[in-house]
């Protein structure tokens, strides 16, 4: 089994200029172009979807075809940790019995006859090669869609892949990035895509808050912001799929939540960097300018037909659409997620802070 470590950033075929042309990928290496055609599998009742396991038979030439397990693993912010198999194959028919031992879940022993093609993606992979910050990083570009029978969803997607080095650098490089390209971490794999596409069902999984009990200052200021920059990854990318203005509400209020979050813990944990500060005021500033008509039409008890509530959702409509080649959500959960990862903090603190940082989130002592 190898690790697979990755960041996974989504942009628009639009910001794909900004990306060719960044700094960065004119010192990489480039590895070429290939055609990849991935057929992925589950049962009937999607026995894999739920245990979050992606299996696929990929075809990158006329005779070169490799079956590939994904398990659950973990995925925050973007940069994903899981265990992942590959196994070449003659011909495009599943051969489970090619796997290592213990690879496949016990508890799915018994579905392995239900086995059926689920959806297909279906792309162009550019990949470059980075020796960045003493780490070997594969940055590819995929493009295409996704098919469920006769229907599409466009693909278009960046994956950054630690080969060898530190996880946390896929987040700095991430951000080196985001200072010139459009993009923005993204949560939802290919498999995730297809399957919503599967079902129709656009909804982003259950995020259940952090459970705040035993947790320490500095856990619940980190289980806090993760929590919002998760959330906000998620909201955007229901946008995507149900372009609906109410959508600019909510994430409003989730850069909100992560204002109001940095600036309770400011007197513990210092202020957070520019790097995240100043694109999330700069959101700030976008949303709220863009949803102001709101409050009118509740002071004033506008109708939904008033001329003012119209042109009101179609601004926020629009400024909605112009994130996707917006510089600053890519910059702002980036930075938060880089900060959060390397416990940016710890260098600024005194020895008082210190011992705050680690005092029970309820503790009265802590808190007065």
């Amino acid at each position: 089994m190898s690790k697979e470590i990755e960041l996974k950033l989504s942009l628009v075929p639009e910001a794909i200029e900004q990306l060719e042309v960044h700094p960065l990928l004119q010192l990489a290496q480039y590895q070429g172009r290939k055609h990849l055609l991935n057929t992925y599998f589950d049962t009937p009742a999607l026995h894999l979807q739920q245990q979050r396991i992606a299996l696929r038979i990929r075809q990158r030439g006329p005779e070169d075809f490799v079956q590939t397990l994904k398990t659950q693993g973990s995925s925050l912010g973007g940069l994903s940790q899981r265990g992942e198999w590959e196994v070449p194959l003659a011909q495009p028919a599943l051969q489970l019995e090619l796997l290592p031992e213990g690879a496949w879940p016990v508890e799915l022993k018994g579905i392995k006859q239900q086995l059926q093609p689920a959806f297909r993606t279906d792309f162009q992979r550019r990949q470059w090669l980075l020796e960045w910050q003493g780490s070997r990083i594969e940055l590819v570009l995929d493009q295409g869609v996704i098919e469920v029978g006769e229907q599409q969803q466009p693909l278009c997607e960046v994956e950054l892949e630690l080969l060898q080095g530190q996880p946390e650098t896929l987040l700095q490089l991430g951000r080196q990035l985001s200072d010139k390209v459009a993009l923005q971490p993204c949560d939802i794999s290919k498999a995730e895509r297809g399957y919503r596409l599967f079902s129709q069902q656009w909804q982003p999984r259950p995020l259940p808050e952090p459970a705040w009990a035993g947790l320490s200052l500095e856990q619940a200021y980190q289980a806090q912001l993760q929590w919002l920059a998760t959330r906000w990854g998620q909201q955007w990318q229901l946008y995507l799929y149900q372009p609906q203005w109410q959508q600019g509400q909510v994430l409003l209020q989730l850069l909100q939540q992560m204002q109001h979050t940095l600036e309770a813990f400011t007197p513990v944990l210092g202020l957070a960097p520019v790097s995240v500060l100043q694109p999330l005021r700069q959101g700030l500033s976008e949303l709220q300018g863009a949803l102001a008509w709101r409050e009118l039409q509740q002071q004033w008890q506008l109708p939904d037909s008033h001329p003012l509530v119209q042109s009101g959702q179609q601004l926020v409509q629009q400024r909605l659409q112009e994130l996707n080649l917006a510089l600053w959500p890519g910059q702002l959960l980036l930075g938060l997620q880089s900060w959060l990862y390397s416990r940016g903090w710890q260098e600024q603190l005194s020895e008082e802070q210190h011992r705050l940082c680690q005092a029970p989130l309820l503790s009265s002592q802590a808190l007065g």
